[in-house]
């Protein structure tokens, strides 16, 4: 699992960043503000990448299963998302396209968009495996990717 998440990782920064590299400056025909775009797009970039690496160094070192971590998480981001490190990095893979001005690069995130939710389908059913009901009920509670909390079903 994590040899496949370090290949999804890989593979859809190097592609954003080569597509947006290919022929930058593609959304310039939103001219409104070009500098504040890419401003606030840089900005973005150093958010979400510092956020990334914070949620990556709260795991343990080895973290190949979902037996590797003591217990499950249900606090703090893992409260509102079920997988807020990938979202993150969804994120950051669109900022780095919209820092470029890349329509090409933006088109390459919206494609890799499947293949991070099979990676973290895949890491669901691990963790399903391992946690059982405790994750099902987790599921129940805390959407995937959206940070906002799912109704409970009386309200």
């Amino acid at each position: 699992m994590a040899a496949l998440r370090r290949l999804v990782l890989t593979t859809c920064y190097l592609v954003t960043i080569a597509f947006s590299l290919l022929r930058e400056n593609t959304l310039l025909f939103i001219y409104s503000g070009i500098y504040l775009v890419k401003l606030s797009a840089l900005v973005l970039i150093l958010i979400f990448f510092t956020s990334a690496t914070a949620i990556h160094r709260s795991f343990p070192k080895k973290r190949e299963k979902a037996g590797d971590f003591l217990k499950l998480r249900t606090t703090g981001l893992y409260a509102h998302c079920r997988h807020p490190l990938y979202l993150t990095l969804i994120l950051l893979q669109f900022s780095i396209s919209l820092y470029f001005y890349s329509i090409e690069g933006i088109v390459v995130v919206l494609f890799t968009l499947p293949t991070w939710y099979a990676l973290a389908r895949q890491e669901e059913k691990d963790l399903l495996k391992h946690y059982g009901n405790t994750y099902r009920e987790y599921m129940k509670r805390v959407r995937m990717y959206v940070p906002l909390r799912r109704r409970k079903p009386n309200e």
